[in-house]
């Protein structure tokens, strides 16, 4: 599960020959604690070894302030 504030926007399967498998999925948070929890969360998650952000990107409105953001996360090669 995601925190309540965290929208998952895309999710991409790497799979390259010479490489271990990750997936990375990207996201709209309203702040960065969400983003590092579910970092955390994933990194713990079976099958995957860990989890890292990528990117992250604040932006401003006269209302509002979000974060975008995209975490690689590695799987477990059987």
């Amino acid at each position: 599960s995601t925190p309540t504030n965290l929208r998952l926007t895309s999710a991409k399967l790497i799979n390259e020959a010479d490489k271990p498998p990750t997936v990375t999925v990207s996201g709209v948070a309203g702040d960065r604690r969400a983003i590092v929890l579910f970092k955390d969360k994933l990194a713990l998650t079976a099958p995957f070894t860990g989890a890292e952000i990528t990117n992250l990107t604040e932006a401003v409105t006269e209302t509002s302030k979000t974060y975008a953001f995209t975490v690689s996360i590695s799987i477990k090669k059987n």
